[in-house]
């Protein structure tokens, strides 16, 4: 009895190892898709190592909320990778935007965006405030 017990949880232990694997594998491959899909929008695939600037960020952020009410919202991401052609299931999806959705409100600013793109770090672009007044403008 007792080995089967520890047959069980080391058979449990494993699997939840291949699924954590799985889905920090798929996390990466869409998070790549996504910011692929970002670089096509606004040509940030020239610039090489160097970061894109608040005003490519701003274009970005902008090409995704297509309500321009200053916050993206499922159904406009979910149109906007559907428009370059990345299709993503929706239990990926929803992984996917709540990864972009640090607070949890159900929809991203500009700076949540800033982050998941891990373009916040210079420029100023961390500090709250900056860039949304331009973003909402």
């Amino acid at each position: 009895v007792g080995f089967s017990i520890l047959g069980i949880v080391a058979a449990a232990a494993i699997g939840y190892v291949v699924w954590a694997n799985e889905m920090k594998r798929k996390k990466a491959k869409y998070r790549r898709l996504f910011v692929e899909r970002i670089a096509k929008e606004v040509e940030l695939n020239r610039r090489g190592s160097v970061g894109p600037s608040e005003d490519e960020l701003i274009t970005a952020f902008k090409s995704v909320d297509t309500s321009d009410d200053g916050f993206i919202e499922k159904d406009e991401l979910r149109a906007f990778l559907s428009n370059g052609k990345i299709e993503v299931d929706d239990k990926d999806f929803d992984a996917l935007f709540a990864s972009m959705d640090l607070k949890g409100r159900g929809r991203v600013n500009f700076l949540d965006f800033c982050a998941y793109l891990g373009s916040c770090d210079g420029g100023g672009l961390a500090t709250e405030g900056s860039g949304e007044e331009r973003v909402n403008a």
